[in-house]
């Protein structure tokens, strides 16, 4: 029997990965989220929000990874709460599919970033 792990910084690093996905599909698939936005809570929403926003989250969570490759112990709760974030933003996309009966930008990548 072979036994198969993947180291636990792999599994920070394919959150990393996963979020690359998550952004491309509010992007580009089902509707974009920024329209979504727009049309259901905050008209003033733009482009350039969702730029900012999403570049701030992959600096802090590919900075988080590497706190944890560095310096290990202690510092693995900045790439765990990452995970916990994506976790928490599939089910927020699963009660938006449930909320207004149709496909959430990202709906499928979100369930499985956490």
């Amino acid at each position: 029997m072979v036994n198969v792990t993947v180291p636990f910084l792999l599994s920070f690093w394919f959150t990393v990965a996963a979020y690359v996905v998550h952004v491309l599909d509010e992007s580009l698939l089902g509707g974009s989220f920024v329209e979504k936005v727009r049309q259901h809570w905050w008209p003033q929403y733009s482009w350039t929000k969702f730029f900012w926003f999403n570049t701030g989250s992959f600096v802090v969570m590919i900075a988080s990874a590497v706190c944890y490759n560095f310096f290990g112990g202690a510092w693995v709760i900045l790439p765990l709460a990452w995970i916990i974030e994506r976790a928490c933003n599939g089910l927020w996309h699963v009660w938006w599919a449930n909320h207004f009966r149709e496909y959430p930008p990202d709906c499928c990548p979100a369930s499985s970033c956490g």
